[in-house]
């Protein structure tokens, strides 16, 4: 009996075993996500040749910027003439900021007619002696700035916004913008931005920028005076029609503007941070990177590849990486590096099933836009195919295309395969 019964457990647990051998495991939720890539490269075409270059150097006019305003002095000519030799059509604008003219009042205790909250000295123009006497005039006859700028900061979007568009401010709506209206109003200034031209402003300052929709700091704390007063001019001069940052943005990209950057004084310049902005805004890009000293990007002055065009200086206005590395050079080799790249823009054609069962294939392009190429210059892509789950997608078939100004000049089958 006892044989019995063991032999009787001992089959059941063979069943038991067999039982679980047999039964499919549950399926297990995953967040894993499958994904295929290639990368998929092109050689730009060859420079078309910029028939026209129009370039307005928006100079910084208050105390601190002396040496910066000499250097484009010495050198404003020199730098159309070597401009010339790259571009067949030339010109060059003058134009000044402070900060906003009733805000430098306010800071200084009275009105100084210097002072200007933007100012067009010379539209554009190919004459050497209309600009050389339209630089002359940022400085006063003793060789000091034109403007003041007490308070610390620059109104530099509406500075922007007036140079991109000339339109003016005209704060109390009157149509008159002299006299006593002169402290508040901009008379309406057009640069001469010509339509075919490639268009540049090149700004050069060592100040923060005043944002008109937002409180500024004060001398002495969110809660004096001059916070207080200051919010009110403020406050009066948007009313009126000043520029927010946002406005500015949009008129420099509506009229196809780019901006190069000089951030003038330390390696903490206060301006960078807003140049950098605008010239990331503009699409203002190098994809090569500048360095005077060769690939060593890590130099005051030098911008890494892919980088805004915005340069750190000395109080000279040229870049610390190298003595040689003049403002004259280095705006010759920016403007030239703008006037030669283009953007170079990927799209795919899809045909073929891209789906398993419910679950889409997500195609991803990374960079969308390559910014700043340069002639004759290998650019590349990657394409990448996503779908949420470990299991194996049907994939589609692929042609890559690129194009630059609007015009395809090359495709490329891309196989996603796992």
């Amino acid at each position: 009996m006892k044989r019995f019964t063991l032999l009787i457990c001992l089959s059941l647990a063979a069943c038991e075993e067999a039982r679980l051998r047999t039964i499919p495991p549950e399926p297990i939720e995953t967040n894993v996500r499958r994904e295929v890539s290639r990368d998929v490269c092109f050689k730009t075409p060859k420079a078309e040749g910029i028939k026209q270059l129009d370039v307005l150097f928006l100079m910084d006019t208050t105390g601190s910027m002396t040496f910066a305003i000499k250097n484009l002095q010495d050198n404003v000519r020199t730098m159309l003439e070597e401009l010339k030799l790259q571009v067949a059509d030339v010109r060059f604008a003058v134009a000044r900021f402070d900060d906003y003219r009733p805000i430098c009042a306010l800071a200084q205790g009275t009105d100084d007619p210097s002072d200007t909250t933007y100012t067009l000295l010379a539209p554009l123009t190919s004459d050497g002696d209309v600009l050389q006497t339209a630089v002359a005039g940022l400085t006063r006859p003793d060789g000091a700035p034109m403007g003041n700028g007490a308070d610390g900061l620059a109104c530099g979007y509406e500075a922007l916004y007036q140079a991109a568009t000339g339109v003016g401010l005209d704060t109390n709506k009157d149509g008159v913008y002299f006299g006593v209206d002169a402290l508040y109003d901009v008379a309406p200034m057009p640069a001469g931005w010509r339509g075919e031209a490639k268009k540049v402003i090149v700004m050069i300052t060592d100040a923060s920028f005043v944002e008109i929709e937002k409180q500024r700091s004060g001398r002495g704390g969110t809660n004096d005076t001059w916070v207080q007063d200051t919010r009110a001019i403020q406050d009066k001069l948007q009313q009126g029609g000043a520029a927010t940052k946002q406005q500015a943005l949009d008129a420099l990209n509506m009229n196809n503007i780019k901006l190069v950057g000089i951030a003038v004084g330390t390696q903490r310049s206060e301006s960078f941070p807003d140049l950098r902005t605008v010239a990331e805004a503009t699409g203002t890009f190098t994809f090569t990177g500048f360095s005077p000293l060769g690939t060593d990007y890590t130099q005051l002055g030098a911008i890494s590849p892919g980088g805004p065009l915005v340069f750190r200086t000395d109080a000279a206005g040229n870049p610390y990486a190298s003595g040689k590395a003049t403002m004259a050079k280095t705006m010759v080799d920016s403007l030239a590096d703008i006037v030669n790249a283009t953007d170079v823009k990927l799209t795919l054609d899809v045909t073929g099933e891209s789906k398993r069962t419910e679950e889409q294939v997500q195609l991803v392009i990374e960079p969308q836009l390559a910014e700043g190429v340069p002639p004759e210059t290998e650019v590349c892509f990657t394409v990448r195919a996503e779908w949420p789950s470990a299991r194996k997608a049907a994939l589609p078939s692929i042609t890559a295309k690129v194009e630059t100004n609007g015009k395809e000049f090359g495709d490329k089958a891309v196989t996603l395969a796992e």
